[in-house]
């Protein structure tokens, strides 16, 4: 172990139960499933750096909510205590380096990535994996620097965005965007039927409906296509999601960014509704 000097607190340890017991409620139930295996791996990991000279690190678990992210965290922080030693994301940067001191040659679980500013993401990812902290100017007059923080752990992090955040975050959603664009501006009128078309024209492998009121156009896709060819080699789901924040996609009346439109020569069917299109000018 390290001496770190003063006391800033300590990680929340608990102990209950027997190892018997810990071994048939949790381990036994974790065959079988590569994630919660895995976090417990990390879990023992964590103490053994210092033993196997090995360097700090980290993992981050990425994922749509209630998809068992945080449940993973409780597995891995059963061998520590419970759910209190977990900690999570909502810090500033110098509050993550002095929680990193208290988890030192163990296991740190971070839960939900989403709470910190993306911008200071990647800077704790980094300080985490350095196991070094920021030089800081000595309180008293001597001018001097004082000695960097200096801690060895690994870390297991849970989110619905990726370590990449902030500006490549941004830069995935304008792929996504500008992808969508080129679409519509390749097949806006080859494959999209108007709405008010004379139906005796047909129109080849199409992609869904245009309807055009006042010199305003909106776009009634369907769904396969969306899915397939509009978001090819993209997240859908994500892709949709960012359209109605954008305002580029008007979602149901339950939420849902698919909407029951009754379309011409077909009917009821469910689609998606653009109100508009990316024009590559976005805020």
């Amino acid at each position: 172990m390290l001496f770190l000097g003063p006391q800033i607190g300590s990680p929340i340890f608990h102990s209950t139960g027997t190892l018997e017991t810990w071994q048939a409620r949790i381990a036994a139930r974790c065959v079988g499933n590569s994630r919660l295996i895995f976090s417990l791996g990390a879990a023992f990991a964590g103490p053994l750096l210092g033993i196997c000279h090995e360097e700090n690190g980290g993992f981050h678990l990425r994922g749509a909510s209630s998809t068992g992210k945080t449940t993973s965290l409780y597995v891995a922080a059963s061998l520590f205590g419970g759910k209190d030693y977990i900690q999570r994301w909502r810090a500033t940067a110098n509050g993550l380096e002095a929680t990193a001191k208290m988890y030192n040659d163990l296991l740190l679980p971070l839960d939900e990535m989403g709470e910190i500013n993306p911008k200071d993401a990647g800077e704790v990812a980094y300080m985490l994996g350095n196991g070094t902290g920021k030089a800081r100017a000595r309180a008293d007059k001597s001018g001097g620097a004082r000695d960097k923080a200096k801690f060895r752990c690994l870390f297991l992090s849970t989110g619905e965005i990726s370590l990449a955040c902030g500006d490549d975050q941004d830069l995935e959603e304008k792929k996504i965007l500008s992808k969508i664009q080129l679409f519509f501006e390749m097949h806006g009128d080859s494959r999209f039927t108007s709405w008010h078309k004379d139906f005796d024209t047909k129109t080849y492998n199409r992609a869904g409906f245009k309807k055009t009121e006042d010199d305003r156009s909106e776009y009634y896709v369907l769904e396969e296509v969306f899915k397939n060819e509009i978001c090819q080699g993209s997240d859908w789901k994500k892709a949709a999601k960012l359209l109605i924040k954008k305002g580029y996609l008007k979602s149901s009346t339950d939420g849902k960014s698919t909407r029951t439109e009754s379309l011409p020569g077909i009917g009821p069917v469910r689609c998606y509704r653009f109100q508009k299109i990316p024009s590559g000018k976005e805020e």
